[in-house]
């Protein structure tokens, strides 16, 4: 949601100063704090933190207050050669001045409240994020060190005397017994084994109320903007609309291939609108390749958001192609223009400015969005996503809290690397039980993630699909041949590309390495037939296999005679249909995905 905060400024200095501009504008520390703390509160609300973080929000620059930053930006603004930023710790002021008032309270969640405030403000300019409580390697304790840590810049007198010269003291005090009782909500063992997810979260709602709110003053403009978008609401009207109509003529088409998988589709569709109203959880989504996972996924996650108020639906995809052909697709699908790129946002490093700027000049609320995160509907990476939640950097901080309250569906989760799997479970748990969000895990071959096989699992999910084996056996659209016998050199592959070349018109080669992909390649060129070769890999440039990708599908529609050789890039939920693939010998999940890019609209009986 797009949400309008505007502060206030002057053109004359007042007493304590927060930012300045080149143009003479200046906003006083009292402003400054005050729209910070009222974005906190808002971001925090889906948890009931409000206060919590709003506490947050008016402490973080407390230490503007001082004397001696006073002197550094009056300097700074005044040209001053020998000030630089920096130079005055402003950052732990607001953490000592909780520290005072909470040093003789002993109950449990004020200590529990102090320890996330106080890491929260010192840390708000920490590249890094909040401070560990305790270092793995040495068993030091940075956010203890940084507690107790000497400042000669102020006094906490000082910085106290200030401070309730623009706030009334009892309304602090009152706020701050407020802000306990929220901590007091959370159970001891969430607060005792979770402690880390609420303190980027409450970090994440400072870090992005503060740079969105500077951001503001520095230009002299407010950049939340009321949507002029959908809301979801509207967008889950629309899609119901189209699900109608396509059921329509699903119903009307009872002859071809592709009348029978379209109504397979409908079918998935519709099981998935009745978990779409049903409570809130951890759901899977196991329908077979070629099964309508994307628009079934949405029709589910609309539906939760409206039945649950939720704010955001997120899609993590583990390849920035998989991204852009679904953004496509969900943009059709709702009536989305191209060119709005703040209802459906994508968040990926593909996306380049100079696109922006020529598909939508007056792109404000492409920014904000981007930066913020605060769209209807944001597709991103698997990296982005864990960046969000583990990264360094502001950039990534910011995003975290979007995630509560809201439904984020995992494309393909079974490609989630193996060594982000326990760390990524950690984070789900947390999403689901206490983050109030759905979490949905898409794909043909669901991997084990439960307590029973992982030391770090989830609770199972609850599947949509009633009867899987069912449905598989309703998709059957290709058969499996094993040639495993045989080790295959190059040559045995070409051999087997000439002859499924005489009885299709169009093969694909999936292989496990770049090399092996790029030399097959290579090697088929030199055969000199009269059919088209693609090469793709990870190791192209995103631009280059987006390029190779759309000539793929071209020569596909028109039935043009075409090999392509691929990594396992391919397998992820590329909507492209061949009719026979070689696959070099992997998992059996793998097999399963590569096997979903044959016949994958019913183009034949079987494949």
């Amino acid at each position: 949601m797009f949400r309008k905060f505007k502060g206030i400024s002057t053109m004359t200095r007042p007493t304590f100063i927060a930012h300045c501009t080149d143009d003479n504008r200046f906003q006083s520390v009292h402003d400054h704090l005050w729209a910070v703390k009222n974005l906190c509160e808002t971001y925090a609300e889906p948890l009931h933190l409000s206060h919590v973080a709003g506490l947050a929000g008016w402490l973080h620059d407390a230490g503007k207050y001082a004397q001696t930053f006073q002197d550094y930006i009056n300097k700074s603004h005044d040209g001053d050669p020998n000030t630089h930023p920096g130079q005055v710790n402003h950052a732990f002021a607001g953490a000592r001045l909780l520290g005072a008032f909470l040093n003789q309270n002993f109950d449990d969640d004020a200590i529990y409240l102090s320890e996330l405030i106080e890491n929260v403000v010192m840390a708000h300019h920490n590249a890094g994020g909040p401070y560990d409580y305790v270092t793995p390697t040495s068993g030091e304790s940075p956010f203890l060190q940084r507690q107790s840590q000497k400042i000669k810049d102020w006094t906490i007198s000082e910085i106290k005397q200030h401070f309730f010269e623009d706030f009334s003291q009892a309304s602090f005090e009152a706020y701050l017994d407020e802000a306990i009782h929220e901590v007091s909500m959370i159970p001891d063992k969430q607060q005792e084994t979770q402690e880390n997810f609420y303190l980027r979260y409450i970090a994440s709602c400072l870090i992005d109320a503060d740079h969105l709110e500077t951001g503001d003053f520095m230009v002299g403009k407010t950049t939340q903007q009321e949507s002029q978008g959908a809301s979801l609401d509207a967008l889950c009207r629309i899609n119901e609309e189209k699900a109608a109509l396509q059921a329509r003529q699903n119903a009307t088409d009872t002859t071809s291939g592709q009348g029978m998988i379209n109504r397979l589709r409908g079918e998935m569709s519709q099981y998935c609108l009745a978990a779409g109203q049903a409570d809130q959880g951890i759901y899977s989504l196991s329908v077979p390749t070629g099964g309508g996972k994307t628009l079934a996924g949405l029709r589910f996650a609309l539906n939760q958001c409206v039945t649950h108020y939720l704010d955001h639906i997120i899609i993590v995809s583990p390849y920035t192609t998989i991204i852009e052909q679904n953004t496509r697709a969900i943009r059709q699908r709702l009536d989305i223009e191209p060119s709005d790129r703040s209802t459906v946002l994508e968040y990926h490093s593909a996306i380049g400015n100079d696109q922006v700027e020529q598909d939508d000049p007056k792109n404000d609320r492409y920014y904000y969005a981007r930066d913020t995160w605060d769209a209807p509907i944001i597709m991103t990476t698997q990296v982005a996503y864990l960046n969000a939640l583990y990264g360094r950097g502001s950039k990534n901080l910011r995003h975290m809290h979007r995630m509560v309250n809201s439904v984020v569906i995992f494309d393909e989760i079974q490609s989630m690397p193996t060594k982000a799997v326990e760390m990524n479970n950690v984070a789900m748990n947390w999403l689901a039980h206490e983050g109030k969000s759905t979490l949905l895990l898409c794909t043909a071959t669901q991997p084990s993630l439960s307590h029973d096989v992982l030391p770090i699992g989830i609770d199972a999910p609850k599947e949509i699909i009633p009867d899987i084996p069912s449905v598989e056996t309703a998709f059957k659209r290709t058969e499996l041949v094993d040639h495993t016998a045989k080790v295959w050199e190059l040559d045995d592959l070409m051999n087997g590309l000439k002859s499924e070349l005489t009885r299709v018109s169009s093969v694909l080669a999936v292989m496990n390495t770049k090399k092996a992909a790029r030399q097959a390649f290579q090697q088929f060129n030199e055969l000199n037939l009269d059919v088209k070769g693609y090469h793709l890999s990870t190791a192209m440039c995103a631009a280059h296999r987006k390029k190779v990708i759309k000539a793929i599908r071209e020569n596909l529609k028109n039935q043009m005679p075409v090999v392509v050789f691929s990594t396992q890039l391919i397998e992820a939920g590329v909507d492209l249909s061949f009719g026979s693939v070689f696959r070099s010998l992997a998992g059996i999940d793998s097999v399963i995905q590569a096997a979903g890019r044959c016949n994958r609209n019913h183009e034949t009986k079987i494949g």
